[in-house]
């Protein structure tokens, strides 16, 4: 008996997603001692239901987009455990309704779910740590309400020790130390909520091993007592402060930026009069008008000679900026970057844009304490 094996040639845009994939891990098997978890078009070193999980275009797709499969949560797993460690990954989520998740130091339960702590993944979910078939809550909601990239986002999980934390697309939104009797250990999951036409997929899945010497210890933060914090608004008037008052009002002891009747036509900023170099500054902010607005609170910032912007690092707000840190308009005028720079803080010209806050600042900056 003769056996006789057919060779079926490939489509040339299948053979270029299998070499982009073979690159993507050769790269990521050498990004300063990160290995990859997965080879980019097979599942192995993983297990779970293939009928929902497969390896497609460089990446882990669970779910379909174009039939329903599966009846609910499904995870597939790592076959190794892993206690300490920094995991790096990418996503994308598809469809109506759709859920993911990355789950970390787990347990594979007789009836398939993942039980342990899940990096969430869905609308409003995003960035939080959720107890996964344990507790069955958020033991850290995620701090900040970040929109996602409708094609791949970054995640990133670091697990050390009592802590873990996560980022998001380079924001850190959950920062948990466990205190109860959890394991420190377990395999890696990724997950998918099926039952509906959905797709969650990840790719560029990458590991880096902590070793105990590695592992940072957690010191819980002490606020500063509010007595030691000066304000800078005194509530009534802009004394201290200097700027485009066309568009910085004072409404019920609350600075407000912008208009939602009209555009602004330029970026406009309010300044303090004074410099500070190190300090503390506190304050609460409102947004409002849309997914467009966008504003955020400058520092050591200086002033641009003949121009309207000032220049220097900026805390910036907005869907997909929040918590970043922006450095704003560097490259105009022939300033120099000193160590001390006022605090502004800034309008975008966009439509409808409205910021609310209160600032109170200490600092240490010559010893001495704003008074």
């Amino acid at each position: 008996m003769r056996i006789v094996f057919a060779r079926t040639e490939l489509e040339p845009q299948t053979v270029a997603l299998i070499d982009e994939a073979k690159r993507q891990a050769k790269t990521l098997a050498t990004e300063s001692g990160f290995e990859p978890l997965f080879d980019g078009s097979t599942l192995r070193g993983w297990n779970g239901n293939r009928d929902i999980w497969r390896a497609e275009g460089g990446a882990i797709i669970g779910g379909s987009l174009t039939e329903v499969v599966g009846t609910g949560n499904d995870f597939l797993c790592t076959d190794r455990d892993f206690e300490n460690f920094e995991l790096r990954l990418q996503f994308r989520l598809e469809g109506d309704g759709v859920n993911g998740g990355v789950n970390v130091r787990s347990t594979r339960r007789d009836d398939g779910v993942a039980a342990g702590y899940q990096a969430d993944l869905g609308q409003g979910y995003s960035g939080g740590l959720f107890d996964e078939a344990r507790r069955n809550r958020f033991v850290a909601p995620a701090r900040l309400g970040i929109t996602l990239n409708r094609d791949w986002n970054d995640y990133w999980i670091r697990c050390e020790g009592d802590r873990i934390r996560v980022w998001l697309n380079g924001t850190l939104t959950a920062d948990y130390v466990e205190t109860e009797d959890m394991p420190r250990a377990g395999i890696i999951a990724l997950q998918v909520q099926a039952g509906k036409q959905v797709q969650a997929s990840y790719r560029n899945i990458r590991l880096r091993l902590i070793a105990d010497d590695e592992i940072e210890p957690w010191v819980e933060e002490t606020a500063p007592a509010e007595e030691e914090f000066t304000k800078l608004f005194n509530g009534s008037d802009f004394t201290g402060w200097h700027g485009n008052l066309d568009w910085f009002r004072i409404e019920d002891e609350v600075i407000v930026a912008g208009s939602l009747e009209e555009a602004i036509p330029r970026n406009e900023f309010l300044r303090t009069d004074r410099d500070y170099g190190d300090f503390e500054l506190r304050l609460q902010f409102q947004l409002k008008g849309g997914d467009s607005a966008n504003a955020g609170v400058q520092i050591r910032t200086a002033e641009i000679p003949d121009h309207h912007e000032v220049s220097g690092y900026q805390a910036d707000m907005g869907n997909g900026w929040w918590g970043c840190l922006y450095d704003e308009s560097r490259a105009i005028g022939s300033w120099r970057d000193p160590q001390r720079r006022s605090v502004a803080r800034c309008c975008e010209p966009t439509t409808g844009t409205t910021i609310a806050f209160v600032a109170r600042v200490t600092e240490s900056d010559s010893g001495s304490t704003m008074s």
